[in-house]
């Protein structure tokens, strides 16, 4: 089974590059439940289906944390 970090990381790599202009909006415009949702939207198709939610979550708020940071 995959860490959060790893999930988190495959996720990012694949997803490049990014539109930061897109970004920028999701980041000025999302609550921190919608970014905390988008996050798990976009790992859940690196998932195995035997990841936990706690798991899941952690991944999600490691891809957003991530990849908010590259905004500014």
């Amino acid at each position: 089974m995959k860490t959060a970090r790893e999930i988190a990381n495959e996720a990012i790599t694949e997803n490049r590059p990014f539109d930061y202009n897109w970004l920028r909006h999701v980041r000025k415009t999302y609550s921190q439940k919608e970014l905390h949702e988008f996050g798990v939207r976009n790992i859940e198709p690196f998932l195995e289906g035997t990841e936990s939610k706690q798991l899941i979550g952690r991944a999600a708020n490691i891809l957003v944390d991530e990849v908010m940071a590259e905004v500014y």
